[in-house]
């Protein structure tokens, strides 16, 4: 996700030029990976073009209703959430794509779910077991050998691509923080029966409370429901849906199996959730269901975009009157579901204007940078906050200039401690950020009585060890 990401932002560099960094390039390649994966989908709906694009639309913003600010970000959760519905949606609705093809789909789709965190093996299984089960039942007795083998391509896919990463991790030795064993049965006593003395009873019986006290959204500060709740909903409308789609298919088997995986993939991520805090976090973290809202909606989130689409496809069997009225219905529910303010930002792109102005004060500093060096120079990066996320974009947008060290203001001692670790050392100076109190630390050594400034580039005029602004 992040290298399409960076390849949207150099495609937009190479097109236009623009080597100002921005956080909505990033944020409109996720939108665009997020999308296509439910095209299969979209081209098979039966309604007119402008009725496709509301619907589609409506079906995406579903993803804002776990997540209200998902298209002003690159949190990588709901993308892996959009990837595992979109296996499901795929097996339930494309029946007519050559199963070569859906091989090939399945397979990258359950790959490129590992590879997106830890919980994307879970996620990435549950979808092969789903394509084992779909193969299988539609194929006849003569070619089952046959469908055998090619149904276990995308599990050995995600497996292979959790093999490839656990080689690079040994490959480099890397520590693997907070990850502690912990037994099946061991966690099945804590949850059940209890009386264990550490830390992991508290957070058993803090993830019990979550479930039922905590409210998974607010309808404009109105109505509120449990996670509890809405997980019973969400199985009973998939429940409803089942039956519902078996009239439409008749296809019984392959509908129940699927349906059945679902909903168990749904029920054992939220059951087995407090045993990945134990586990995988630190006491702390474990302690206070550390970020507990984000971490439980990826859970119902491929459940809620599968729904969404059956629902699509049984309504456009419907005569025209229902067909499109009860469309309609369902794609106001998702708006009123979604936050208005993450909304709007999202349909009128001011997330969009805010990235730009955000980052138009950087473009001085580029500006001058561009002007004034050839790529030679030795660059200073000084700034009074700890902003590793900044100092990389500033890095950024000074390419092809590398800077070569960063220092805060804070640790100019006096005159001669600058002259030996800043202008016997750099031949330009970047100032991200100082305050008026470290700014006049630089006072014996500026050549011009202005103090140094924020977003300002300064050369180092080594003839007479003073720093010298250059706009």
């Amino acid at each position: 996700m992040a290298l399409f990401e960076y390849f949207f932002a150099k495609l937009h560099n190479i097109l236009d030029g623009a080597a100002l960094f921005s956080e909505w390039r990033p944020y409109a390649a996720f939108q665009i990976f997020s999308f296509t994966l439910f095209f299969p989908a979209l081209k098979r709906l039966k309604y007119n073009r402008i009725w496709k694009g509301i619907l589609f639309a409506a079906a995406m913003l579903v993803l804002m209703v776990m997540y209200p600010d998902v298209f002003a970000g690159t949190l990588i959760d709901p993308v892996m959430c959009a990837m595992a519905g979109a296996g499901f949606v795929y097996l339930f609705i494309c029946k007519d794509i050559p199963l070569p093809e859906k091989t090939v789909y399945t397979g990258t789709l359950c790959a490129l779910l590992v590879l997106m965190k830890d919980a994307g093996l879970f996620f990435g299984a549950f979808v092969a077991v789903a394509f084992v089960v779909y193969v299988l039942a539609e194929r006849t007795k003569t070619k089952k050998w046959k469908s055998a083998i090619v149904s276990t391509i995308p599990l050995l896919a995600a497996l292979a691509a959790k093999g490839s990463w656990k080689l690079v991790l040994n490959r480099f030795q890397t520590p693997i923080a907070f990850s502690q064993p912990l037994r099946i049965g061991e966690f099945l006593k804590i949850f059940f029966v209890g009386g264990d003395t550490t830390y992991r009873q508290e957070t058993v019986d803090l993830f019990k409370a979550a479930m039922t006290n905590t409210g998974i959204y607010k309808l404009h500060e109105g109505i509120t429901t449990s996670y509890l709740i809405a997980l019973i909903v969400l199985l009973a409308g998939l429940a409803g849906l089942t039956v519902l789609w078996i009239r439409k298919t008749k296809e019984t088997r392959k509908t129940v199996w699927l349906s059945v995986i679902l909903g168990l993939q749904t029920v054992l991520y939220v059951f087995f959730l407090p045993a990945v805090y134990i586990s995988k976090f630190s006491e702390y973290e474990s302690s206070i269901l550390a970020c507990f809202d984000r971490y439980i909606r990826i859970g119902y989130l491929p459940l809620l975009l599968v729904l969404v689409w059956m629902g699509l496809f049984l309504l456009q069997d419907l005569r025209p009157g229902w067909k499109y009225g009860l469309s309609a219905v369902l794609s106001a529910v998702i708006v009123l579901l979604c936050s208005f303010q993450w909304l709007w930002g999202f349909v009128s792109r001011s997330s969009v204007q805010d990235t730009i102005d955000n980052r138009a004060s950087y473009r001085d500093i580029q500006q001058a940078a561009e002007a004034e060096c050839g790529g030679e120079e030795r660059l200073l990066l000084l700034s009074d906050e700890d902003d590793t996320y900044e100092n990389n974009m500033i890095s950024y947008i000074l390419r092809p200039n590398r800077i070569a060290g960063y220092l805060s203001p804070a640790q100019a001692e006096d005159d001669g401690w600058i002259r030996e670790n800043i202008l016997d050392q750099y031949d330009r100076v970047i100032v991200n950020h100082t305050t008026e109190e470290n700014a006049a630390r630089f006072g014996g050594v500026m050549a011009s009585e202005e103090p140094l400034k924020s977003r300002t580039v300064y050369r180092v005029n080594h003839e007479t060890n003073r720093l010298e602004k250059i706009q």
